[in-house]
């Protein structure tokens, strides 16, 4: 699916309902050389804790419980929520998209059985997040807590996935976070210019516990060693 140049309003989420094939995937791409911008700023999000998981994880574009689907040179913007959200799906192509202005992360994977086995083979490439954990994008009705949710970029549980190429600035919190139970990330060749605001946690006490300073943010976590970091050098952060 090709959309055109302009300003697209929602008044609720996207939420991706039919999966591709390994031969077929589903593609949702901004028209090459002009701006499709998707404006979520009158979605209601919900009230606070209601569901399996807060309203405020999911995306303006909710990618949940598909296979083989593809987003690309999308630009999406205020979202009371997330820009774009994976969930529980497998092979999913996040790519060359810009995302701003969010009160949870700009761009987020999440396995909801925390098993590892639901959320698998995604990849996150070239992609900008700016403005992102901003309670200035605080869902009506909602009351800010100590710190926004999450982080720029978020992955919680991925399996056999790729964060690569991301540019990542001007963000409240961590810039790029590969946390829970996330394992088997790929490599990615190196990058002039490496990560400085990255967060590595891996799940249920593996690796070396650690701290780390993120510009002007201080966090602690289980970090391990060489796998998170090889996976997001070549990001900019």
């Amino acid at each position: 699916m090709l959309i055109r140049g302009g300003k697209y309003t929602l008044i609720e989420r996207i939420r991706v309902a039919h999966s591709g094939t390994p031969d077929a995937w589903i593609t949702f791409k901004g028209y090459p050389g002009e701006f499709a911008v998707i404006d979520a700023f009158d979605i209601n999000v919900g009230s606070p804790g209601i569901g399996t998981q807060f309203p405020h994880d999911d995306g303006a574009l909710q990618i949940e419980g598909v296979r083989h689907i593809r987003v690309e040179n999308l630009d999406v913007r205020n979202s009371r929520g997330a820009g774009i959200t994976v969930r529980d799906s497998s092979y999913v192509d996040i790519i060359g998209n810009h995302v701003e202005n969010t009160c949870s992360s700009g761009i987020s994977v999440w396995d909801t059985s925390h098993d590892a086995l639901g959320t698998a083979y995604i990849r996150v490439l070239s992609n900008t997040v700016t403005r992102a954990n901003t309670f200035a994008m605080l869902p009506r009705g909602h009351s800010a807590q100590k710190e926004a949710p999450h982080e720029a970029i978020s992955i919680g549980g991925a399996t056999d996935f790729e964060v690569a190429y991301n540019h990542v600035y001007d963000v409240n919190k961590e810039g790029i976070d590969v946390k829970e139970v996330s394992r088997r990330a790929s490599r990615s060749p190196p990058a002039p210019h490496p990560c400085r605001d990255a967060d590595g946690w891996a799940g249920r006490g593996r690796g070396a516990a650690r701290r780390q300073r993120h510009g002007n943010h201080d966090a602690a976590g289980w970090q391990q060693p060489g796998e998170f970091s090889a996976l997001l050098h070549a990001s900019s952060v």
